[in-house]
């Protein structure tokens, strides 16, 4: 009657269009017990859809998530007896379309209950139907309480009221009331989402569409502003020109999100032209895209971010396709050694950012990897921003590096053997690496022939430090800018020069550049240029034979400034205490 994971390596278990029925007079139902070691919070993963639990009785929850991942889309709890419905322990939940209908809860808490070490990841369009008066009164008759009412121990005459929906770290979050069609009764759409017809809000439906999709259909769109939270990964297999992109192309969109997980992405076979654009990755904990495909297979990765990412990389490049297969900790290191070629990816106008890894942010194992103007910020890892092992190659341009910091020495790392065959106007600010022997690398690394710096404490290499001054991807926005496109901070008479240049380190959120005022500079050499000029014509007057006493001065000019001459027409020795005039200055 009761199923538990407690044997069972770290994984993935899913429940789909499942029924768990029990006899409503049986003492003990049916319980799901989703439970690991501390130590592996969040190395399995429960997923279960278009799942119904009705008529259970148990003593304490139907669901009890001690230091898992649950994720309920599509289900249906009804008629069941216990102290709560979900219980999470240091542990993490998403709920979507989940309906909670006649449920007796006896426990003082709540329908689902986290402690203060568990997460609501997500709770989308979650319902409660509570008992009818008529039900509630039959049900007290039974010496049962009604769903929501609690008694207080051997108090029979005083009653508690419980959380009609989430409680989460002593704070109630009640669920909106189910209608008719067993969906949310009042609907709540957001000004913020935005509905595009056939796009995907819902993350193993794109799972599911990706895996059964016809011959024809290349393009998956998902709709801007969702949020997925990852399952399974997608797995684009043996399939060419395949796409998967936020917005369409005429509504395009970066808002798209997809988050936890231990993968997103695998691609695997021969898959050619296959592109991941303008998606947004945060928390997997293996490696968000894996790039597994054989040699001749391309990736295209556009306008993609990956944010806080907490795994072994952000992107592997590999040719061992088995570790798709990979669950709990992704060991990229034990592959290093391993012979094959591996697929291309190229990697465009992307964002790495406050990602910590165990490798690194981007791990090419045997491929061919081009970056371009792609930045790297506050990541750390043991190898890097980029490390490129097992005759890799890697084309790097126009890309910027700020404040990363690595225990191998190297923004980027270059194993022996493999090459950095494109090194482009790519600049670094803030960077920690290495520090073996006594020095550091905060460039490119490539490992010495002899040297092993994955095996050991010496680490013999040569390093080339980029040399752009600034990042030319602040430069590039420079160049974009108008006046129209900016009229607060940008007028006529500014300039504006990029955020990171030597020396100066913007944190990102922060502008990326600053507007300086030069128009008084300007004036000022404009006006010492002119009084240079006239005092120059002035000393180069010729001498005059007329007498000025004895011409009229112009209209408005000041008889008091006038100065005498001899009749050689030079001037006048000038005492120093005498009061200088107009000529003069």
């Amino acid at each position: 009657d009761e199923l538990t994971l407690v044997e069972q390596d770290p994984g993935v278990l899913n429940h789909d269009d499942d029924l768990l029925n029990a006899d409503s007079d049986q003492s003990t139902g049916t319980r799901l017990l989703l439970e690991e070691p501390k130590s592996l919070a969040h190395s399995i993963h429960l997923a279960i859809k278009n799942t119904t639990f009705s008529f259970q009785n148990v003593d304490t929850s139907i669901i009890e998530n001690l230091g898992g991942r649950l994720q309920s889309s599509g289900c249906v709890f009804a008629n069941n007896t216990a102290e709560s419905i979900i219980r999470s322990e240091d542990s993490t939940v998403a709920m979507t379309a989940t309906q909670f209908i006649n449920n007796d809860i006896r426990g003082t808490e709540g329908v689902v209950v986290l402690d203060r070490k568990s997460t609501m990841e997500q709770n989308d369009g979650t319902c409660l139907e509570a008992l009818t008066p008529q039900q509630q009164a039959s049900s007290i008759e039974n010496n049962a309480l009604d769903s929501f009412v609690v008694r207080q121990a051997n108090v029979s005459s005083s009653e508690a009221v419980g959380c009609k929906g989430i409680m989460s770290n002593g704070v109630c979050n009640s669920f909106e009331a189910c209608g008719a069609d067993g969906q949310v009764a009042e609907d709540r759409p957001s000004e913020e989402v935005v509905v595009v017809d056939g796009c995907f809000t819902d993350w193993d439906d794109l799972v599911y569409a990706v895996r059964d999709r016809l011959d024809d259909e290349l393009d998956f769109v998902i709709c801007p502003n969702a949020k997925l939270i990852a399952t399974t990964p997608v797995v684009i297999e043996d399939s060419d020109y395949i796409t998967i992109k936020c917005g369409t192309d005429e509504e395009l969109s970066k808002n798209c999100e997809i988050s936890g997980g231990f993968s997103h992405f695998h691609i695997t076979g021969s898959s050619s032209g296959v592109q991941l654009a303008r998606l947004k990755m945060i928390g997997s904990t293996g490696s968000s895209v894996m790039a597994l495909g054989s040699a001749g297979s391309t990736l295209n990765l556009l306008d993609c971010e990956w944010s806080t990412n907490r795994g072994a990389t952000a992107i592997l490049v590999h040719h061992d396709k088995t570790l798709s297969n990979a669950t709990g900790t992704l060991d990229v290191m034990s592959t290093l050694g391993s012979n094959g070629t591996a697929m291309s990816v190229d990697v465009t106008r992307c964002l790495f950012e406050k990602n910590e890894l165990t490798f690194g942010a981007i791990a090419n194992v045997g491929g061919t990897l081009s970056v371009e103007k792609t930045m790297f910020s506050n990541n750390a890892g043991n190898g890097g921003d980029i490390v490129v092992t097992s005759k890799g190659t890697c084309t790097l341009r126009d890309s910027c590096f700020d404040s990363s910091s690595s225990v191998k020495p190297g923004v980027i790392f270059i194993e022996n053997g493999s090459a950095m065959t494109d090194d482009t106007n790519n600049f670094g600010v803030g960077i920690t690496a290495g520090g073996y022997n006594g020095g550091a690398c905060t460039g490119i690394f490539q490992e010495a022939e002899v040297a092993d710096c994955f095996g050991s404490a010496s680490c013999p290499g040569n390093c080339t430090e980029f040399l752009a001054t600034a990042c030319t991807l602040d430069l590039s926005l420079v160049a974009n800018i108008t006046i129209k496109d900016t009229p607060s901070t940008v007028a006529k008479g500014e300039a504006v020069v990029p955020a990171r240049v030597h020396g100066i380190s913007e944190r990102p959120g922060s502008s990326n550049i600053v507007p300086i005022v030069v128009a008084t500079v300007i004036t000022a050499f404009a006006v010492f240029g002119l009084v240079g000029i006239v005092f120059k014509r002035h000393k180069s007057k010729k001498p005059s034979t007329t007498n000025i006493e004895d011409v009229d001065e112009p209209p408005g000019r000041c008889a008091c400034c006038k100065r005498k001459k001899k009749d050689h027409g030079m001037l006048e020795a000038i005492n120093p205490d005498e009061e200088l005039f107009d000529d003069d200055v």
